[in-house]
């Protein structure tokens, strides 16, 4: 252990040498300790979760990527995003990269590899798409970054590689005649709800009608519980969102989707209204509903996301609504909207729960009809002269 010129202590374990003759010496200061015996024991815990209980580690990219993946999971991550992860590294890298050295991977070779991917990534050799390529791209950048960070790699060299850029696709939303059919389907719904009524209809009916009206994702919805209905404050409390975990099925996160993501979204009096009509419903049909019952539940569980989106898909096929809609496409209709109505792209950023403004331009950014508009203005007011001339 030794001290820097600030007093704090660190650590640089030698690790052994790379083929290439590179010793391998990671660093790692710690600055929450009080004394030398206080690091060391700090040392050795993180050499030991390091190199596997003080073992070399295998420096092979696909070994060190479930580390970092394992890591990830431990602080937090998504059981979706983790998911994902493991399908980049067990399937792309150790498909295409095989049993290559993470610190003697370079710059070309991930040029090589991601246009390996786009060509032939496919499940058959198909191509893979540019979205999925910039995803294994965004992870391995990340990946490296914490490397570097422990002393595994001398530098990351996805800085420097080819970044695939996604195909621009539009937000799909709901144009008026489909909005249209189905605003007057959940209002019917909603509106004759009894104690006769299908339970699972209701229900369904009212997390379409949540989505539509605040544009929040769909584990939020299904996150949400009675306690979060904050009408005399004006709005509902998005904190939490629920994940699909196959041992235990749906689970609430506390932590939404990313920190801006935990947010209040208004709603009017009206909105309220038809919460504190499907709440009472709710109390009438079923027995188990508390504060921190969910709100969007049919048996006081937490339902699957995955079961609702299912289910306005099926809605949608009935209502003859168009086929690519999603139930993500009620948020987006929710954007769209307001965007028509002249909510700046800030507020709706917010209310959205965007971690910056410039995600919502990026996707919201072709329904801003304010300069066309003006446009349209412009050139029906010189239209209008020239013909006021040509009849005089």
């Amino acid at each position: 252990m030794k001290q820097d010129g600030r007093g704090v202590w660190f650590a640089r374990p030698y690790l052994g040498k790379t083929p290439a003759g590179r010793e391998v010496k990671p660093y790692k200061s710690f600055p929450e300790a009080g004394d030398e015996e206080e690091a060391l024991e700090l040392a050795h815990a993180w050499v030991a979760g390091l190199t596997g209980g003080g073992r070399v580690p295998s420096m092979v990219l696909t070994d060190l990527l479930e580390d970092y993946v394992a890591s990830l999971e431990i602080n937090g991550a998504s059981s979706n995003s983790v998911k994902a992860y493991r399908l980049f590294s067990g399937n792309y890298c150790a498909r295409f990269l095989k049993k290559r050295r993470a610190d003697e991977l370079t710059v070309m070779d991930f040029n090589r590899f991601e246009r390996s991917l786009l060509k032939e990534g496919g499940r058959g050799g198909r191509p893979l798409s540019k979205a999925t390529v910039n995803g294994v791209y965004q992870f391995l950048r990340g990946a490296y970054r914490y490397f570097v960070k422990n002393g595994l790699c001398p530098d990351n060299p996805l800085l420097m590689a080819e970044k695939p850029v996604p195909d621009q696709r539009e937000a799909i939303a709901l144009e008026e005649w489909d909005f249209t059919a189905l605003v007057r389907h959940l209002a019917g719904v909603l509106g004759g709800m009894s104690e006769d009524s299908n339970p699972r209809e209701v229900v369904e009916a009212f997390a379409d009608w949540l989505a539509l009206h605040t544009g929040m994702r769909v584990g939020e919805v299904c996150a949400l519980r009675r306690r979060d209905v904050m009408a005399l404050r004006g709005f509902v409390h998005v904190g939490g969102t629920v994940e699909e975990k196959k041992s235990v099925g749906p689970v609430r996160k506390e932590k939404p989707k990313t920190s801006h993501s935990r947010r209040n979204v208004s709603m009017t009096d009206d909105e309220f209204a038809t919460v504190h009509a499907f709440m009472a419903w709710q109390d009438a049909v079923f027995g188990w509903c508390g504060p921190d019952s969910p709100l969007v539940s049919i048996d006081g569980l937490f339902m699957r996301p995955s079961d609702v989106s299912a289910a306005f898909k099926a809605l949608c096929k009935r209502l003859g609504i168009d086929a690519a809609a999603t139930f993500h496409t009620l948020r987006h209709t929710h954007a769209s909207w307001c965007l028509a109505e002249g909510v700046d792209i800030i507020t709706l950023s917010e209310r959205l729960g965007h971690a910056d403004p410039s995600i919502t331009m990026r996707i919201y950014g072709h329904v801003l009809s304010g300069r066309d508009a003006a446009a349209a203005a412009a050139f029906a007011a010189i239209a209008e002269r020239v013909e006021k001339e040509a009849r005089t």
